[in-house]
């Protein structure tokens, strides 16, 4: 029997669901300084992207794309970057903030500035 698909526990308590897509959940980080979405392939046993199946691999880039498009129209920016997580969570996970976000460069290593949460 295959495990089923668990959220990290990390991601949980750190951003909210959006959406589910036909592969990923869509997550909101919980910060209020920028935008950042966090797309959750949700498959069990995911560490790393090429651990995704062809067919899979082209359905992620598709929506990292439509991910894309959505926060570039919400919120007019002019670039958005993609990265994929993996330095705090033990699976595949594909970040997409502005270019200002001051934690992009450095993931969420927690080694940044405090994040500024968003009341519940």
């Amino acid at each position: 029997m295959t495990a089923a698909f668990a959220l990290d526990p990390l991601l949980a308590a750190d951003s909210v669901e959006l959406a589910s897509w036909p592969l990923c959940l869509v997550r909101l980080m919980d910060e209020a300084r920028f935008p950042w979405l966090i797309l959750v392939p949700a498959r069990p046993g995911l560490r790393e992207i090429h651990d995704l199946p062809a067919p899979d691999r082209g359905i992620l880039i598709e929506e990292i794309a439509r991910a894309g498009r959505l926060m570039q129209a919400a919120f007019a920016a002019e670039k958005i970057n993609t990265a994929a997580l993996g330095n705090q969570v033990c699976r595949s996970c594909m970040s997409m903030s502005s270019p200002a976000s001051p934690l992009m460069p450095l993931g969420r290593n927690r080694s940044g500035p405090p994040p500024a949460r968003v009341a519940r």
